[in-house]
C-alpha cells in the first residue's frame, strides 16, 4: 500500500514562498521544499514521496492493522487564514490481492471429530486393576459439535494391553501393545480402531470383535475381555468419568448380561 497524489488529479503540495523568512535551525528552506509534509507514524525523517503511489514502494498493511500518517505544516511566508491543504487530491493505494493472512481463517473452529458418544471404557493388562488408574487426572473427553464424548484419551500406571469401549451400540477394540497412554475414539473409520462389533441378536449384551475365538466365551459389559485378563472399567457421565471398577480375570457374562451389571466371578463387581 502507498499514499500520495490521485493519479492524474493534477495537484500538488505548494512550495514554501521565495521571499518567506525561514529561520536557519530548520531543515528546510525558502523556495525549495514542500511547505506540507506527510510522514508515517510519529517519525518526521520517514516522508512519503507523495509523487509516488506504487504500492511496491510503499508499506505493507494486512487486514486488522493500520498506519498511522503524520503531517507538519510550515507556513512561513504564506497570508494569514491560507489553507495549504485546499484542493490537495490524496489517496491510498493498494494491492487487494497482496499475499496477507486472512483474519476470517484465523478465526475458523477447529475441525471437530466424528463418532458417537462414548459411554463407558475398559483397560485390561496382567497387572491393571481399578488402582491402575485416575481418571479424574490421568482421563481426558473430547466431543463434538453435539457434546457428545467421541475421543477419551487415557493414562495407566501398568502396561496396558487391550482397550474396549462402548459408543452407542457398538464396542471398539484397540490393540496398544503394553502402551500406559493412548486414546479411544468411537469412529468405526478411524485406523485407530483395530476391530468394531455390535451386540449378538437376542444375546442382551454379549458381542465379540471378527477374530475372537468362539469357544473362549463371550465378551459383554461385565466381562469385556477374553483370555483370563483383568482389568478395570471407566463409566462416563458425559464428559466427566466415574469410579474405576475392577474387572476379575475370571470374570464372565453368566445369563444374559444386559449391561447395566459389573459382576465379576462372584456377581458383585466389587474387587
Amino acid at each position: 500500500m502507498n499514499f500520495g497524489f490521485d493519479s492524474g488529479s493534477g495537484t500538488s503540495v505548494p512550495k514554501i514562498p521565495d521571499e518567506a523568512e525561514v529561520p536557519d535551525h530548520f531543515d528546510f528552506e525558502a523556495g525549495k521544499d514542500d511547505a506540507v509534509v506527510f510522514y508515517k507514524g510519529s517519525d518526521e525523517d520517514n516522508k512519503f514521496d507523495l509523487e509516488n503511489t506504487d504500492p511496491d514502494d510503499g508499506f505493507e498493511l494486512c487486514p486488522g492493522e493500520s498506519q498511522c500518517i503524520g503531517f507538519n505544516v510550515r507556513a512561513f511566508g504564506f497570508d494569514s487564514g491560507k489553507d495549504l491543504l485546499d484542493n490537495l487530491d490524496l489517496s491510498f493505494v493498494a494491492h487487494a490481492d497482496a499475499d496477507c493472512p486472512s483474519g476470517d481463517d484465523e478465526e475458523e473452529d477447529p475441525e471437530l471429530p466424528d463418532g458417537q458418544n462414548i459411554s463407558w471404557i475398559a483397560l485390561a493388562g496382567d497387572d491393571i486393576d481399578k488402582h491402575s488408574v485416575n481418571p479424574d487426572e490421568d482421563f481426558s473427553a473430547t466431543v463434538n459439535g453435539d457434546d457428545d464424548v467421541v475421543e477419551v484419551h487415557w493414562e495407566a500406571d501398568e502396561d496396558v494391553d487391550e482397550v474396549v469401549a462402548k459408543a452407542g451400540q457398538n464396542y471398539f477394540r484397540f490393540d496398544v501393545d503394553g502402551a500406559r497412554e493412548g486414546t479411544a475414539v468411537s469412529d468405526p473409520d478411524d485406523s485407530r480402531v483395530d476391530a468394531s462389533a455390535q451386540p449378538e441378536p437376542g444375546s442382551g449384551q454379549t458381542f465379540l470383535f471378527d477374530y475372537d475365538p468362539e469357544d473362549e466365551g463371550k465378551r459383554c459389559p461385565s466381562a469385556p475381555f477374553l483370555n483370563n485378563i483383568s482389568g478395570v472399567k471407566v463409566d462416563l457421565n458425559g464428559d466427566s468419568f466415574k469410579k474405576p471398577e475392577g474387572i476379575d480375570a475370571d470374570a464372565t457374562c453368566g445369563g444374559g448380561d444386559n449391561g447395566n451389571g459389573n459382576g465379576n466371578g462372584n456377581g458383585n463387581g466389587n474387587n
